[in-house]
């Protein structure tokens, strides 16, 4: 009988289900794609995710050995439960027993930020370090430390809310409440209503970035401001400064807090601003204190859009 090395890792958020089926040695031997599609309610949510398991279970050579799902939201890891997940509009909602019953596999749940980090140390960029931070960095900012060679999880299992570290104590108001949090710089939202404030504060200033975006201020992104940097603008010069000063603000203090050997980064704003990540290596020497800056480098991730799948299956098969 062959041995059971294969499993399944389904990313779900609000806009998708995403799904791969891995081997022990991290290859996507199938992969799965449609839209979530919360407003149809939790039942037919996950129904999806069982669907596309079972999907990914035929394709597998072998019988599967878990099911892991990393989910957009605060979990519950020992009993599967999504405890509060406002992208798909739950709370306290079985998750894992339901796609267990529904497909007969072991479910191990974990949050979404948390697989990719477990996906990028189990087979990405900083595979084989003992002491890791991966942040990723998008619409909003998470991440997940890596901590003698263990996921950290922490007691109720939301560690790594890393794009919530103070970099400003006046500084603008985040999603969370707080003010002056690292994702109310560089998270995606907030480069957008950064960007639109300071196109209307001085519109002629900002008649480049603007354009960039297709002529609509409500529609400035990351890629937009990076647009407009290359072409030489100066306002979009000042909000990337702002992005750069804040990231390296919250990398200091990560790294004073946790003497990681390395920081990854990835997602959609260090894609479109990959400059981010260079002065992130340049100036952490500066910004940390020198013990724990000496040790630690920083370096993109590796994975891609697909890490928090991968994480998701590796994060099964090490549950089981």
């Amino acid at each position: 009988m062959k041995d059971r090395h294969h499993t399944i890792g389904i990313d779900l958020g609000g806009t998708k289900v995403a799904g791969v089926l891995i081997d022990r040695d991290g290859r996507i031997l199938a992969r799965e794609r449609t839209s979530s599609l919360p407003e149809r309610g939790a039942d037919a949510v996950a129904e999806t995710v069982a669907l596309m398991v079972r999907v990914l279970a035929a394709a597998a050579p072998a019988p599967v050995a878990g099911v892991g799902i990393g989910v957009a939201g605060q979990v519950d890891s020992a009993s599967g439960m999504v405890q509060n997940a406002p992208n798909l509009r739950w709370h306290d909602y079985p998750l894992g027993d339901v796609v267990h019953d529904s497909t007969g596999h072991r479910v191990a749940v974990l949050n979404d930020v948390q697989a990719a980090t477990y996906g990028e140390w189990t087979y990405g960029a900083a595979r084989g370090a003992t002491e890791a931070i991966c942040m990723f960095i998008g619409t909003g900012v998470g991440g997940g430390i890596i901590s003698n060679g263990q996921l950290f999880r922490g007691k109720s299992g939301a560690a790594g809310e890393l794009g919530h570290t103070v970099v400003s104590l006046h500084g603008p108001g985040c999603r969370c409440g707080g003010r002056g949090c690292l994702e109310a710089y560089a998270g995606g939202w907030a480069i957008a209503r950064r960007s639109y404030d300071a196109v209307v504060a001085r519109p002629l200033a900002g008649r480049a970035l603007v354009e960039a975006a297709g002529g609509d201020p409500s529609a400035i992104t990351a890629t937009a401001l990076a647009r407009a940097m290359k072409a030489g603008d100066p306002l979009a010069r000042t909000l990337v400064r702002e992005i750069e000063d804040a990231l390296v603000a919250g990398l200091g203090s990560i790294t004073n807090a946790l003497n990681p050997e390395i920081i990854i980064l990835g997602g959609g704003v260090i894609e479109a601003l990959p400059q981010l990540l260079e002065e992130s290596r340049q100036r952490l020497a500066l910004q940390a204190l020198p013990v724990s800056a000496a040790a630690v480098r920083v370096e993109r991730a590796a994975l891609g859009g697909d890490a928090g799948a991968i994480g998701a299956a590796a994060w099964a098969r090490a549950q089981h």
